[in-house]
């Protein structure tokens, strides 16, 4: 029997449609960066990579967004997104992992045309376009804080005295597939009130 009460249910349906708000509007941005024609995906890389090092860290990243404008962030919070891109898990993005904060997921076309891009020398000290560093710092801005406030609602959750990542699997798969699909996650979300679009 799942014992997984309403309150905890709410706040599953909290996380996934936070999540799945933020990451269709994060996924806008990345095709808005994605078609500037002055964007091109190594110079981006080295523009944050100041000291050549192969790997961006939180350090990087918090600099690159300070001299943006945004005075507010600290190194601590890009912890969980840099954790949730480093496929290596060694704290620190390489280019590879980069590109996945940067292009778009559902538009090969734009993703195919920003890493075709031919290579721009990228100078120590020197600046990107100023319409790709800005639309460059709001997605970054954008997933940090979709990661800060995601954290937030897990331990909401995972506070719940009925909380277990196996109950809250279960809440979703109501019909035992083993498996979580766009059904399921369509019949859990509408059971809880929210009737959710493809």
């Amino acid at each position: 029997r799942n014992m997984f009460g309403y309150d905890s249910k709410l706040k599953l349906k909290e996380l996934l449609l936070f999540i799945a708000d933020q990451e269709l509007a994060i996924e806008k941005m990345r095709q808005i960066l994605a078609a500037i024609r002055d964007f091109e995906p190594y110079a981006a890389f080295k523009r944050l990579d100041r000291n050549a090092s192969g790997f961006i860290g939180t350090k990087e990243l918090c600099q690159f967004e300070r001299e943006n404008g945004y005075r507010e962030v600290s190194p601590e919070d890009f912890i969980f997104m840099v954790n949730y891109f480093d496929l290596d898990g060694d704290g620190k993005l390489n280019y590879h992992d980069f590109l996945q904060v940067l292009l778009p997921c559902d538009n090969p076309f734009l993703r195919s045309a920003a890493t075709q891009r031919p290579n721009q020398e990228l100078y120590p000290n020197e600046f990107l376009p100023m319409r790709v560093e800005r639309a460059m710092s709001q997605l970054i801005f954008k997933e940090v804080k979709l990661h800060l406030k995601a954290e937030n609602i897990k331990r909401s959750l995972e506070s719940s005295y009925d909380f277990s990542v196996r109950a809250a699997f279960k809440a979703i798969d109501d019909w035992n597939y083993n498996y979580i699909d766009k059904q399921n996650l369509k019949r859990f979300l509408r059971s809880m009130g929210h009737l959710a679009s493809k």
